[in-house]
């Protein structure tokens, strides 16, 4: 080989050492100033290929323990994929997110999620929505993501979403709810969920929100005859009564 040959070589084993053991903090500090904080990283340590951070947080929600792998061929179609884990999947006040998320680098607004398995408090989530009562929810929701395709909306979506022994407490009245079980898809930009009326409210409903905090629920539901007064009561605020104890849904985001 010639002398121009053999230096190139040694220019790229030198480029790619840099990559392999580049400290992973130099990354997620890049991130964290391009988002604004809106992203951030506490306990950053590891290397790009193979990290850990003690948090990741987002507008308030919060995950532990993170753990990352990022698979190198990929870098040579300009994407990054990295196999992610983090939280707590026993410890249902602690969010849970474990499979494989897939970034373009040319347009980072470009995001697939594969083969994912997320685990949340339902209390945390509601938390964000402005529901026309004050509920506070128990249990804990599950999603399993089979594909998502995010590009300044939800552009796909495979899955199904569960809520695991589902409870409310609704101005101090603590309700069992059993289960409910959804399907998720898109109706671009938003996320949609079709929930299964096989639940403690014969819920049966369409639910979509965008990224925007925009949502609307759209079906109808049963309030059990064991009920409290007050909550059959106040079921009015989610929908017109259609008699018998059942109610229309229909709320939507001001």
């Amino acid at each position: 080989m010639k002398r121009w040959q053999w230096m190139i070589l040694a220019l790229l084993a030198y480029l790619i050492l840099l990559l392999v053991y580049m400290p992973a903090r130099y990354v997620t500090s890049y991130v964290q100033e391009s988002t604004q904080n809106q992203l951030r990283f506490t306990g950053v340590a590891g290397t790009l290929f193979s990290g850990t951070s003690q948090s990741l947080s987002y507008e308030g929600l919060r995950v532990t323990n993170i753990k990352w792998d990022l698979s190198p061929l990929a870098l040579l179609w300009l994407q990054a994929s990295l196999d992610i884990r983090g939280g707590a999947i026993r410890n249902s006040e602690q969010i849970y997110i474990d499979g494989n998320i897939n970034l373009s680098i040319l347009n980072p607004a470009q995001v697939n999620l594969s083969s994912a398995r997320i685990f949340a408090p339902a209390k945390l989530l509601l938390s964000q929505v402005n529901l026309p009562v004050a509920v506070t929810a128990l249990g804990r929701f599950r999603l399993d993501i089979a594909n998502f395709k995010f590009n300044e909306g939800c552009q796909q979506l495979n899955g199904q979403g569960s809520w695991l022994q589902a409870g409310v407490n609704i101005e101090g009245s603590p309700l069992d709810l059993g289960s409910f079980d959804a399907l998720l898809s898109c109706e671009s930009p938003a996320f949609v969920l079709d929930v299964s009326p096989e639940n403690g409210l014969a819920l049966d409903a369409k639910i979509s929100f965008d990224q925007n905090g925009n949502y609307a629920a759209v079906g109808t539901f049963s309030i059990p005859s064991d009920f409290p007064n007050d909550i059959r009561q106040g079921a009015s605020f989610f929908g017109e009564s259609l008699g018998q104890g059942r109610y229309a849904l229909d709320i939507k985001s001001r």
